[in-house]
């Protein structure tokens, strides 16, 4: 496909500019590319909203203590196959261990059914979550017993949510229609000196999906942004973040390359072990040690297969880590 050039408004820059056509996709979406920050964003830049959300979530449902949740939801509590969290989310639980008292406020955004606040909350932080859907706000309600759950996006929470130590949005990022002002939004609820870690699809893993004729979800409407590291940045720079708080972690290594290389029964069984050792170590203030441990273990992995770490690193590594701290104004 020939490139065009397209007037149009990047959302993080927030001036008129002559876009890159890179990508026509189904639906009549077109993504473009902002010649400045790179950000690559979906024309229109219009999602499913709250309604396909509801309509996405829901379907088939089964019966839990009474009551019905989607099948999606319920197989997380009653399959002995499923783990309840994502790598990102163990990695964030051990950094949360390290870098705060167990006490301390954390908002989860797109909590989803709450299965990561869940977590937190048993080692003992206090947890509130928030996600655009009510069938996994009400999940978290009636079935985690989670009680600081809403069925909201970040702009519009209550307003005395506030002062939060640790907030926290994976895959949230590329679904919005305003992502500029949703980084700002989340930088005015954290307290000073409190940290932000989000993840998003690892821009360069699914440009090469997508090369191959993949990756068709990383596209309009599910996904309206796609996030280069330099871009994400960006963003975050203009959402008020200082230059030097802003880094980026180790988002898959040795666990996306052995998630993609082993059968579903055993990858599954491999997560929840994993993921049970990892929540006990941090219950028993092991937190730095868990930590250390998966350094260790990504350390391994890059010495035994080098040189072909850097390969397995763009094939697998399907999302991009950062954590930002907010400093005092």
């Amino acid at each position: 496909m020939t490139n065009r050039i397209i007037s149009k408004r990047c959302p993080i820059c927030q001036i008129e500019a002559d876009a890159i056509l890179v990508e026509e996709c189904e639906f009549g979406y077109k993504m473009l590319r902002c010649p400045d920050c790179h950000l690559e964003f979906a024309h229109p830049l219009k999602g499913p909203g709250k309604e396909g959300y509801e309509q996405w979530y829901k379907g088939e449902t089964t019966e839990i203590k009474g009551e019905r949740f989607s099948v999606d939801y319920a197989s997380r509590l009653q399959s002995p196959n499923r783990r309840r969290l994502r790598d990102y989310h163990l990695k964030a639980l051990c950094l949360a261990s390290v870098l705060l008292p167990f006490s301390s406020k954390v908002l989860d955004v797109g909590c989803a059914e709450g299965s990561f606040i869940k977590a937190l909350e048993e080692i003992g932080f206090d947890v509130y979550g928030c996600d655009i859907a009510e069938e996994p706000i009400g999940f978290a309600k009636r079935i985690y017993n989670l009680r600081n759950v809403l069925a909201s996006s970040v702009e519009n929470l209550p307003s005395h949510w506030q002062n939060f130590e640790l907030i926290t949005a994976f895959e949230v990022l590329e679904h919005l229609e305003t992502p500029l002002e949703f980084l700002r939004s989340i930088f005015t609820i954290l307290k000073p000196s409190g940290f932000l870690i989000l993840s998003v699809p690892n821009y360069s893993y699914h440009s090469k999906k997508r090369i191959r004729g993949g990756a068709k979800w990383d596209a309009p409407p599910e996904h309206l942004t796609r996030w280069p590291e330099e871009t994400l940045k960006c963003a975050l720079l203009k959402a008020g973040f200082s230059f030097n708080s802003i880094k980026f972690l180790p988002a898959g290594g040795w666990e996306s390359f052995l998630d993609a290389i082993l059968p579903d029964k055993i990858e599954n069984l491999y997560w929840q072990l994993w993921e049970r050792k990892v929540i006990d170590e941090v219950k028993q203030g092991y937190g730095k040690e868990a930590r250390s441990k998966n350094k260790s273990a990504e350390f391994a992995f890059r010495v035994l297969l080098y040189p072909f770490y850097r390969f397995l690193k763009s094939k697998y590594d399907m999302y991009c880590i950062v954590i930002a701290r907010k400093g005092f104004q």
